[in-house]
């Protein structure tokens, strides 16, 4: 049997600076009127299509003149958790409502085919600027800031014709030169930005992305990701080459960024151009595929009225009802004393209260599906998580020891194959 020890990078500070929940203390704030209040994290379960109630007052506590008399109400609640979801305050409890699940596929985020007018979806005009796309700095050829325009007429054969797609038109450089005839040889960084905002970055991908280009290219990176590891060279027409589906997992929250590598070999000032056709596209994020971890935060205030403490809720959305979850394997650990740590295992049914150092699982660590073992970790003022996936560890069937020190010092997640 082999183990692996995977520390969690996690900076756990202990009741005296802190009073962290992973520590198994309690975080109690004291008033100068004698009065004293402490919110305790709590998590719960509950399948997408089910709101759950849930009573976040019942491990709080709180004083008066050293006399404990319990939490008066919940102050105030995040109306929007953590994953697009709802939380209200409802008598002493609170109301959470999952965000919905998809109702359909992706949808388009944005087309980064070159020379197109993104609000008609028409061509570009000859030698119109294409103002989706730049020069950006890091390559050697030099020409940064330049904004590309169509070209429509003038690239002789061997290059595609303008009509050989009605999705995209040939680019050259705009500066310098009318034919974009005379560029430096070097790497030019062509830059084409994409808002993610509405949609859901796990979701999005470059879809249908085939490339022409003069003459050689190096990659492609969605952000610092490579998407295209290997240079292609042109081909003898300078016809498009199909690169695919790719770019899934490389997007974020925001503006991402698209890079298209090209290099203009030789020893003189030569042609280049390049042509993309592809769509970004992604599922709106007011929807998301369970299993997956929501968490929101409320706050109590102290029966005199004078201070509020905070608390952190992680709700285990679980797949609507009569469907099968399809996503990663998930553990959430939480400590609800010094001793105990609560393993929530998404899409396993798995939820139980354990002791330190003894195991759940077992867990399948696959890298061809991507099932992996995703760590959060409830801290006072924050949510940490690691995931631990087929990169880190080999494929296989693993269980899972976790392991608080106690001491201050970071956890440890041993992997038991």
């Amino acid at each position: 049997m082999r183990t692996r020890t995977i520390n969690l990078a996690l900076l756990v500070i202990c009741c005296v600076l802190l009073s962290g929940v992973l520590c198994g203390c309690h975080h109690r704030v004291k008033a100068s009127s004698g009065c004293s209040v402490s919110a305790i994290s709590d998590i719960a379960t509950t399948a997408q299509d089910v709101p759950r109630l849930i009573d976040v007052l019942a491990n709080d506590t709180a004083s008066q003149a050293g006399t404990e008399v319990g939490p008066s109400g919940i102050a105030s609640v995040t109306a929007t958790t953590a994953q697009g979801g709802t939380a209200v305050i409802s008598g002493t409890q609170i109301l959470y409502t999952p965000p919905p699940a998809p109702t359909g596929g992706p949808t388009d985020v944005k087309n980064i085919s070159t020379g197109i007018n993104d609000a008609t979806g028409d061509k570009l005009a000859d030698n119109e600027l294409d103002t989706d796309y730049i020069i950006a700095p890091g390559g050697t050829g030099g020409r940064v800031g330049d904004v590309p325009r169509a070209e429509r007429n003038l690239l002789a054969p061997p290059y595609i014709t303008d009509d050989a797609s009605t999705a995209s038109t040939w680019l050259l450089l705009s500066g310098g030169d009318v034919n974009g005839s005379a560029v430096p040889p070097g790497t030019y960084f062509w830059d084409v930005k994409v808002n993610a905002t509405g949609f859901a970055p796990s979701t999005m991908q470059i879809v249908g992305l085939r490339v022409a280009f003069d003459n050689q290219l190096l990659a492609i990176y969605v952000n610092d990701v490579l998407i295209l590891p290997n240079p292609v060279n042109a081909n003898p027409s300078f016809s498009f080459v199909t690169i695919g589906d790719v770019g899934l997992g490389a997007f974020k929250s925001g503006v991402n960024k698209i890079r298209f590598v090209v290099n203009n070999t030789g020893q003189v000032n030569t042609d280049m151009a390049l042509r993309v056709e592809g769509l970004v596209q992604g599922v709106q994020s007011t929807s998301i595929t369970a299993p997956f971890v929501d968490t929101f935060d409320y706050f109590i205030a102290d029966p005199c009225g004078v201070s509020t403490d905070r608390a952190t809720v992680a709700v285990h959305v679980t797949a609507p009802t009569g469907t099968t979850a399809t996503g990663p394997a998930q553990v959430l650990l939480v400590n609800n004393s010094s001793t105990e740590v609560r393993y929530y295992v998404a899409g396993t049914g798995v939820d139980v209260l354990q002791p330190h150092g003894k195991t759940v699982g077992p867990i399948n660590v696959d890298s061809g599906t991507g099932v992996q073992i995703r760590v959060v970790a409830l801290l006072p003022t924050t949510t940490l998580t690691t995931d631990i996936t087929a990169d880190m560890v080999p494929d296989g069937l693993y269980t899972i020891i976790y392991t608080d020190p106690g001491d201050g010092s970071a956890p440890t997640v041993e992997l038991k194959e």
